[in-house]
């Protein structure tokens, strides 16, 4: 295993590339599920902005995510790029808006 990260992408050839393929990884750290309660320890998500003060706003249609958010995992992990950093709420808000305008 190589000390430093590389900045090589690694490539390999496709052996059939007429057929479609489903790519299943599993990563055992980030499956693992609570002995006593059955939740996983740690849940990946997204959020739709984040305000200065460090508030999390997550707008949903239906709210599936959310409670995998509240009383799920243990740990949730945001995924979460520069463009959804807001400096206020009603900024976020607006985001979100617009965001759905698109849609």
């Amino acid at each position: 295993m190589p000390s430093r990260p590389s900045k090589r992408l690694q490539t390999f050839r496709n052996p059939a590339p007429g057929r479609d393929y489903r790519i299943h990884m599993s990563l055992p750290e980030f499956t693992c599920l609570c002995p006593l309660t059955g939740q996983p320890d740690f849940a990946l998500g997204s959020v739709h902005a984040i305000t200065r003060e460090g508030t999390l706003v997550i707008a949903s249609a239906s709210g599936s995510q959310l409670a995998s958010y509240v009383w799920g995992a243990a740990n949730v992990i945001f995924v979460v790029g520069a463009q959804k950093l807001v400096t206020t709420a009603e900024e976020a808000r607006e985001r979100i808006e617009k965001a759905r305008a698109t849609n």
